[in-house]
């Protein structure tokens, strides 16, 4: 994903037959297997608060965990609207749900 979570050159479809270049990223990345990646950071670092006694995570305030939990929420949540398919005219949402959706 590019930085930022930015799609670059968002549009709308072309004469309804060719997708323009954000959706044919949509198409080719896989969506759902950099979610479950955040998710997975996200947990760890919860996993954090309860270890911050520990010589390993001595000077690791909760503050600093909180704020490292905001910045892989961000991307996580911008994932979770595009699998939502919200995002997108009925017809990119279809499809998005053929693709995600077999």
């Amino acid at each position: 994903m590019p930085p930022h979570g930015v799609l670059t050159g968002a549009g709308a479809v072309i004469d309804g037959s060719h997708a323009t270049p954000w959706i044919d990223f949509l198409l080719h990345f896989d969506i759902d297997f950099r979610r479950r990646r955040l998710s997975f950071v996200v947990r760890a670092l919860n996993q954090v608060y309860a270890r911050l006694e520990e010589p390993a995570f001595r000077g690791l305030e909760p503050t600093q965990i909180d704020e490292m939990k905001q910045r892989f929420q961000r991307p996580l949540t911008r994932l979770r609207t595009l699998r939502s398919r919200e995002f997108a005219y009925p017809g990119i949402r279809a499809r998005l749900l053929a693709l995600w959706c077999p």
